[in-house]
């Protein structure tokens, strides 16, 4: 099975060249993680840059079809960079392996049975592998040579191994309902023949992330929708008591006691008792309960909690609702209590300034 990686392994750690000649398999499992690694469900909801390039970007109407786009040429961009520090692009004829990727990529009918003949790929390699390696050791070992016939349709399984994978990759994930699959081999196809592309993915990062992230919480929300309605319902009543002040962030406080203490800085550690539940009163972590103060840095807790200590005099008790984008977010917490969109009730006892 072909797994869709997220946008954040995009970035993969290059290695060293001499190492890659004598591991052939990994450069492989590289070039295919690459190319997966650029297939994100993305949904556009703002403007993306022009897609515009030296050759053709086919009917890029939508937002869509963008990201497709520049997600496509991205991928054979990386697929050229890996195949040439393996040095593969000279051992394959490498116009039977776009054949068969695209092949492969658009359904058409393939020249060979790759299932049947998907071992033989394996086969050659390991052949290829233990040949460098042992140039590596013995100078009078020559150039690898193989039958040009074999190496033809080496090439085209390859080429139609990877357009299957991505295919197959695409329909799992159910992502031709969000991408254009067609846009993006497009465009890999063009950047891996060797086409420039002016398209950056570094200069569309920033919107690219931003997309993914909405696209999970939209993900998170269609599963934690009730925790999110809950939390809402909390923070709007809570919002309409005559004790409770609300700041520009969403963080609500109520004054239990009123301290008259300095107040701590964002670089201050600090001492603090405090009991923490969710809106529905399950307690999900108490330094009361344990019946030991806690210390830690002003600047080192989530947002509605550094907000809110930098605001409290020592010595005073506070009651804290802090909305879920100021808490943990749409992040359930591993192996606790605290789910994505989950809104936070603390009463906090700001004890000393920690020096």
């Amino acid at each position: 099975m072909y797994n869709i990686y997220v946008y954040s392994q995009l970035n993969l750690q290059k290695q060293d060249s001499q190492k890659n000649k004598s591991k052939v398999q990994n450069i492989l499992k590289n070039t295919l993680m690459n190319i997966k690694n650029s297939l994100l469900l993305l949904l556009a909801t703002s403007t993306i840059m022009s897609c515009q390039s030296s050759g053709s970007a086919g009917d890029i109407e939508t937002k869509a079809d963008s990201v497709s786009y520049i997600l496509g040429a991205n991928g054979g961009q990386r697929m050229v960079a890996d195949f040439a520090r393996g040095g593969i692009d000279t051992l394959m004829n490498m116009d039977l392996f776009f054949e068969g990727l695209t092949d492969a990529g658009t359904s058409e009918e393939l020249k060979y049975d790759l299932e049947a003949d998907a071992s033989k790929i394996q086969v050659f390699f390991q052949e290829y592998q233990m040949h460098q390696q042992k140039q590596t050791t013995d100078s009078t070992v020559g150039p690898f040579s193989a039958d040009p016939s074999r190496i033809d349709s080496i090439s085209y399984l390859m080429g139609a191994q990877q357009g299957q994978g991505m295919r197959k990759g695409f329909d799992e994930a159910g992502m031709d309902s969000v991408l254009n699959f067609d846009l993006y081999l497009e465009a890999l196809l063009f950047t891996g023949k060797g086409g420039e592309s002016t398209i950056s993915v570094e200069e569309n990062r920033p919107m690219l992330d931003t997309f993914f992230k909405k696209l999970e919480e939209e993900r998170l929300e269609a599963e934690f929708g009730d925790v999110k309605a809950a939390s809402e319902e909390y923070l709007a009543t809570n919002r309409g008591l005559s004790t409770v002040t609300e700041t520009e962030s969403g963080l609500q406080y109520e004054i239990l006691v009123e301290g008259n203490g300095p107040k701590p800085t964002r670089a201050d550690k600090v001492k603090v008792h405090y009991h923490g539940t969710l809106v529905d009163g399950t307690i999900f972590d108490s330094s009361v309960e344990r019946g030991e103060p806690a210390v830690f840095g002003v600047g080192q807790v989530i947002k509605g909690w550094t907000e809110a200590l930098q605001l409290m005099p020592v010595g005073s008790k506070w009651k804290l609702t802090i909305p879920y984008d100021i808490a943990y977010g749409t992040r359930p917490r591993p192996g606790g209590k605290i789910r994505a969109f989950d809104a936070l009730v603390f009463e906090v006892e700001l004890l000393e300034i920690v020096k």
